[in-house]
């Protein structure tokens, strides 16, 4: 079923795509159906071929469909962003036979996907500082994710990537999952090799969903050429390296069966720092809570080309780069390589290079923060870390989710949440609050009168009305209180607060209400055409 209509859907999209340019076209309709069936014909002998015909028209296939599939995809939101204005201005012109807007479009999607192919092409080189409160040596990774090695993907431009890692004399390599694309023969044609890679210690990798896609067999042959390949596989295994540290890496989620964290961890000496390999950034607070020093992921590709960067960000907490959680680092790298066409818009191919040493004064843990109601007033943090309030009236402490979450809850700045920006919009002097933050935070009592909606941050209550999110849900711990925090962590709130699809039709709501000024100007302007 679930076959059928993404087979629909894929159907669906082209039929639309191309009845628009058939539109669009003055003359030489016949080279557009036969480029039609071309083009539709390439995707799917790309993606089903294997085994069927020879790899090198499968490969070709797969390579000529698979761009295709996102200049399609962009075509698509340009003939749907056309269609809704043709409900209110004159389009008739534009969309029929015309070569202007062929030209226009032709230019357009050419800059733009040239741009996206060079900038895949240039990879950016990602530094991470990172201190742990264990002891270990000075230990130098390179992180890649996403390879997606096969018929889009060969051994030339892998050479290219271990040259790149080789320049920086890691002490570990470690891969995210991923690693095949989704044909194995587009693999085991080629001569594959991570031989060459030059590291202390080796290269290890976990699995991603693209070693399981295919037939029941795929994933032992997945195996099987990765091992050939020269790639130590942690399956739902740990391994101490140099007796120092430990390296665990996870099964993919696609195995319903996998181990849990706790399992993985119930036999390890936990003094001891460990590093996690997980493909897919899910339940990153069984990360924290389970006390892992350094995860890294991979699998979102950052979402790979605008706008589809936008839906990948409120799927998951940390789509991307770097986020912070007590003393749990974690990294989610947007891959080095590529699913299909080879094209990057707004966002990049890269590879981390983390740096990880000891942290020489580790600050004290702030947990009494985190399991306490917090309504952001200085006398609910007493009993956190040292159980005094610094003597400096003019450090406010932390008055936010995500500070709370991040480390302690004692901050040494003034003006947490943009407290003077919002005290300044108000008229409102920071005296009035007796040294206090301004009332920025859920129902702080007695300074509610300081805190109005309409000026400075979005508020708490507003955002919680917004996604239909209860209080209580958050243990009392105020909520992020500004846009650029909360989508951040978005997904924690529609994932678990609320049905995913409230939170997207909400979502789609709040855009259409900033749309419709603009609909009123432009209905305006057709009746003021009309008389």
């Amino acid at each position: 079923m679930i076959i059928f209509i993404i087979l629909l859907v894929i159907l669906g999209k082209n039929f639309y795509v191309f009845f628009r340019l058939w539109h669009i076209l003055p003359e030489g309709k016949i080279l557009l159906i036969a480029a039609a069936i071309l083009l539709v014909l390439c995707f799917f002998v790309g993606m089903l071929g294997e085994g069927l015909l020879p790899s090198s028209i499968v490969g070709l296939a797969y390579r000529i469909g698979t761009a295709w599939f996102f200049i399609a995809l962009y075509l698509l939101l340009i003939f749907l962003c056309l269609d809704v204005l043709s409900l209110v201005l004159p389009m008739h012109k534009i969309l029929h036979e015309n070569w202007l807007t062929i030209g226009i479009l032709a230019f357009s999607l050419t800059t733009v996907f040239v741009y996206g192919y060079f900038n895949y092409r240039n990879k950016q080189r990602v530094e991470l500082n990172l201190t742990i409160n264990k002891p270990i040596s000075p230990l130098k990774i390179v992180a890649i994710s996403d390879l997606h090695l096969g018929y889009n993907i060969g051994t030339a431009e892998l050479d290219e990537w271990i040259k790149l890692i080789n320049l920086e004399n890691p002490d570990l390599v470690l891969i995210t999952g991923d690693i095949i694309d989704n044909h194995i023969v587009g693999v085991a044609k080629q001569n594959f090799s991570f031989e060459k890679i030059k590291s202390r210690y080796g290269v290890y990798a976990c699995l991603g969903n693209h070693e399981y896609i295919g037939n029941s067999s795929k994933i032992n042959q997945s195996l099987d050429f990765l091992r050939s390949a020269k790639i130590t596989v942690l399956r739902d295994t740990a391994l101490l390296i140099n007796n120092e540290f430990y390296l665990i890496g996870r099964d993919d989620r696609t195995n319903l069966k996998r181990k849990s964290l706790p399992e993985l961890l119930q036999t390890l000496d936990t003094t001891k720092p460990v590093i996690l390999l997980d493909h897919q950034p899910f339940n990153l607070d069984d990360t924290e809570k389970n006390g892992i020093d350094l995860q890294v992921s991979g699998h979102t590709h950052s979402g790979q080309l605008l706008p589809f960067s936008w839906i990948v960000n409120l799927m998951y907490e940390n789509p991307h780069g770097y986020l912070r959680k007590n003393n749990s680092h974690i990294y989610v790298s947007s891959g080095i390589g590529i699913w299909g066409g080879k094209f990057r818009i707004g966002t990049r191919s890269e590879y981390a290079v983390i740096n990880i040493s000891q942290e020489l004064n580790p600050q004290p843990q702030s947990h009494s923060c985190l399991t306490q109601p917090c309504n952001g007033q200085n006398a609910k943090f007493t009993s956190c870390a040292s159980g005094t309030i610094p003597k400096n009236e003019n450090s406010p402490l932390a008055t936010t989710w995500q500070r709370l979450r991040r480390t302690d809850c004692c901050l040494p700045q003034r003006g947490n949440d943009q407290d003077e920006r919002i005290a300044a919009c108000h008229s409102v002097a920071m005296t009035k609050t007796n040294g206090l933050p301004l009332a920025t935070a859920w129902q702080r009592p007695g300074q509610t009168d300081y805190c109005l909606p309409q000026c400075g941050n979005d508020q708490d209550e507003h955002i919680a009305t917004y996604y239909n999110v209860a209080m209580t849900n958050t243990n009392g711990l105020p909520l992020n209180t500004t846009w650029q925090r909360l989508k951040h962590s978005i997904y924690t709130s529609l994932k678990h607060y609320v049905p995913i699809e409230k939170g997207f039709l909400a979502l789609a709501t709040k855009v259409a209400s900033h749309l419709q000024p603009f609909v009123r100007i432009i209905k305006s302007y057709k009746s003021y055409q009309n008389i």
